[in-house]
């Protein structure tokens, strides 16, 4: 997966859930992916995975809420914490 997708994953995460998917070309392939699931829209966020450094960036069109004020759930970034140390995931 990782040669295929450069050195960034893209996952999305419904944080209602507790599970991620990852490895489309955008953030909405893996969101399609969790709505087919059975996952509701706003229970889900976009983040990019760098393995290299492990780091975890947050930026993603889906992430864009015009009804939210462009605003992340006020817990957001401690759930998806915890979120990603007990999820189950989903690759594509």
């Amino acid at each position: 997966m990782l040669l295929e997708l450069d050195p960034i994953i893209k996952l999305a995460v419904d944080i209602r859930r507790n599970i991620l998917a990852g490895g489309g070309q955008m953030h909405a392939d893996c969101e399609a992916i969790l709505i087919e699931d059975g996952s509701r829209q706003e229970d889900i966020w976009g983040a990019n995975w760098l393995p290299s450094t492990k780091a975890v960036e947050f930026e993603a069109l889906i992430n864009i809420r015009p009804s939210k004020c462009y605003a992340f759930p006020e817990n957001y970034f401690i759930q998806f914490d915890n979120f990603y140390r007990n999820a189950s995931h989903l690759f594509l």
